[in-house]
This record gives C-alpha cells, structure tokens and sequence, in this order.
C-alpha cells in the first residue's frame, strides 16, 4: 500500500461563509496544504456567526481513492474545538461524514494532528468544520493532508489494479 498525499500544494478552497469579519480574519488558503505544521502563522476562521461549524472546503481537482485524512488546527495548549466534522463528496453535492465530534466526541489539539481513517472511497472535495473552542471562540486550521492509496483496487474492478493517478 503506497499512501500519497493528494492535497499538498492544492489551493483551490473556500469557506463556508458563515463567520463574523475582524481584524484577525486570515483566509490565506495556501496555508492549508503548504506541509508547514505549526500553529502560526494558520487560517484564522474567526467565529461563527449561526451557531453552526464554520467550513473550509478543499477540491482535489481531480478525483482519488481516499482512506485517511488529517488535519491540524491550533495546537500547543491543549485546545479542543468543538462540532467538528469531516466529510468527503465526489461531486460537491452528496457528501459523506468520516468524522462527527457529536458522535465519537471532542479530542484535544496536538501537534500530531488528528486523523481520520475509513474505508477508502472515490472522493474530490474534503470539507473540514470547527465551530469554537475551549480557549476562544475563534475557528483555526494549521494543514491538511489528505491520503490516497495508489494501490487500492475496488470491490467491483475483478484484477484490475487502479491507481490515483488514472482519476487526474
């Protein structure tokens, strides 16, 4: 199994939109994918103006086998952020939760990042949402990485070997 890092350099994200302007508000997406994990300088989400999680979606621009993904928010005091979730969607439409904090709870910030494993599945978009922490109520991201496996072969493929590189 070759796990590749698909999201590496890949700057084509947005955000949910549902965060208050100020001062501190920095939407450098290039940050997110840049391979530099520490927590400054990182995306500065501000907070979230409707009670839910404020989202950054990042498009692969191109669809991968994917079977982890692990993110970074701030980290260093032992932060939780709270209503987290991942999900995953082939198409920007149907999307598929990998991870909920409502369901499998909060987890504290470490410069190890947190990961995300589950069965591999053909995915472009990744959307990453965070809503406030224990420390503030500012929504942060330090990097994401997301793993395709180059050697996955679908249920459904027989003997056919298919590699992340073929969905480009």
């Amino acid at each position: 199994m070759a796990l590749i890092n698909v999201a590496r350099g890949k700057t084509n994200c947005w955000n949910s939109g549902n965060w208050s302007t100020s001062a501190y508000s920095n939407w450098a997406y290039s940050r997110l994918t840049d391979g530099i994990k520490t927590t400054s300088p990182s995306i500065d989400g501000s907070t979230s103006t409707n009670g839910l999680p404020v989202k950054i979606t990042l498009d692969l621009e191109g669809l991968f086998y994917i079977s982890q993904i692990k993110v970074w928010h701030y980290f260093g005091d032992g932060r939780r952020y709270y209503d987290a979730i991942v999900e995953v969607s082939p198409d920007n439409i149907n999307w598929t939760t990998v991870f909920d904090a409502k369901v499998s709870g909060t987890y504290s910030e470490t410069s190890s990042g947190k990961t995300h494993i589950f069965a591999p599945r053909l995915v472009r978009y990744i959307r990453d949402g965070i809503r406030w922490s224990n420390a503030n109520s500012s929504n942060h991201w330090v990097e994401l990485e997301v793993w395709a496996d180059d050697s996955y072969v679908p249920p459904d493929a027989g003997e056919r070997k298919v590699r992340f590189s073929q969905f480009i």
